[in-house]
Parts: structure tokens; sequence; C-alpha cells
């Protein structure tokens, strides 16, 4: 049975709302809740019971996403929108893991499914994985000095992005999942606005890592694959490993 499902997903630049009903998926650009629709939002940041906690990109602190976005809610689910993309793009392959996900858009976030579930989230942007200043002496919009968004965000990118910059930001995205141990095994994908309007980048990355990386698997205008994983983590909602 197909459950009826409005999949909400905030970006740092736009919101698009994914329609899931009668074996049917429609999308729509801004934050959407048909009344015959269960609602489930993916958004950047750190997420606990249904509230936004910290999102920097967003400048939300202690938010309820439904009322910051006008919808009637509840919702049903509020998730990582990094961790609902991973959980997406495995669903999209058809696989359970293992799988690396690193989201390259207006920030950065990332996510490892093994299993189907979510091992580890919250990854990569932000100066939590004990890298020191390896990217750097910028302080980010998080408040921390040297996290990889310093240098691989789109807030913090130049436009365009000459041959240089992008061989640098390679650099920078493989060497933060070679430094992470979960990371090193399962296919890496790389999404984003970022990595779809660059998609040398991929290719760079690749060089770097010697492994298998991939483009994401979402559907033509879909903004990631968040909004298939938030449906996989609502018809089972046990994403995280215990």
């Amino acid at each position: 049975m197909h459950i009826p499902l409005a999949c909400v997903e905030v970006g740092g630049g736009s919101i698009q709302t994914v329609l899931f009903r009668n074996g049917s998926v429609e999308m729509r650009e801004g934050a959407h809740h048909p009344p015959d629709t269960t609602l489930a939002i993916a958004v950047p940041g750190i997420i606990g019971e249904g509230v936004v906690t910290e999102a920097t990109n967003l400048g939300w602190r202690n938010t309820d996403p439904v009322t910051e976005l006008g919808l009637r809610g509840p919702a049903a689910v509020v998730i990582n929108d990094a961790e609902a993309a991973a959980l997406g793009e495995a669903a999209l392959r058809g696989i359970t893991g293992p799988l690396v996900y690193i989201g390259i858009g207006t920030g950065i976030g990332g996510a490892v499914v093994r299993d189907g579930r979510v091992v580890r989230g919250n990854l990569f942007g932000h100066n939590a994985l004990g890298y020191g200043n390896e990217f750097g002496s910028t302080r980010c919009r998080c408040g921390r000095i040297g996290c990889l968004e310093t240098v691989a965000a789109g807030w913090a990118l130049p436009d365009p992005i000459d041959a240089a910059r992008f061989a640098y930001l390679a650099s920078c995205v493989s060497g933060a999942i070679d430094r992470l141990a979960l990371a090193q095994d399962g296919v890496v994908v790389i999404g984003g606005g970022i990595a779809r309007r660059y998609p040398v980048l991929i290719d760079l990355v690749t060089s770097r890592l010697r492994r298998d990386v991939e483009s994401s698997a979402a559907p033509d205008g879909a903004k990631s694959a968040a909004a298939w994983g938030v449906r996989a983590y609502y018809s089972k909602p046990t994403p995280h490993a215990q």
C-alpha cells in the first residue's frame, strides 16, 4: 500500500516538496502539505525531537520547522537532509549499503549508511572530526575554525570556479572522506547543487580516492534523493543503527 506523503526538503537556497501518492511522484517548488498527505520534513542542521536545534546556513536555532515554513502540520518525520539523502541514494540504488554520502551545496552535509540505516550523520561539513585546521584558518558560519565548509560550501566558493580551485576542492573533499574510518568501504555518492552544476568534481574526487564515486541517483528535477530517503525512513522509522 502506498502511503500518501508530502516530503518537504529545505535547502539553503530553495525549498521543494515531493508528493508520493497513488503510486505517483509529483514535485512542487516551495513547502506544501496537501490535506490528503502525511507531512515529513528534511532540513539541514541538528535535529532533536522534531525541532531544529541548530542550522547555521538557515539561521535557525531551536526552531519548529512546521511553524517556520507556515505549514499546518504536524510533521510525522523531521530528519537531517543529508541523512535523508543518504538513505534515498541507497533506496534508489536498491542497496542497503555500505554507502557514503556527501552533499556539496550551500553547506556541506553527509552520512554513512549500512544495513539500510544511518550509522553516522552530520558528517564532513564542520570541524568535529578532529582534523584541526586542515582546511585553513577561516572562521566558519558555525563559529569553528577550519571547517570543510569554509573551502567547499557554496557560500565560500567563488563564481565561476577555476581549474585550480576545483583541484583544491576535490582534494579537500576526498581528504575528509579518507580520514573517516566509517567511510572506507562502499560506494561514495556526491550530491548537492555544486556537484550537479559541476559534474567534473565527481571525476576529480574519483581520481583521488581511487574507488567507486558516483553522482546522485535522484530523478531529474529533484533537489536531492532526500524525499526518497524520507519515504524509506517513514515506512521503516529505524534509520540509526544501535
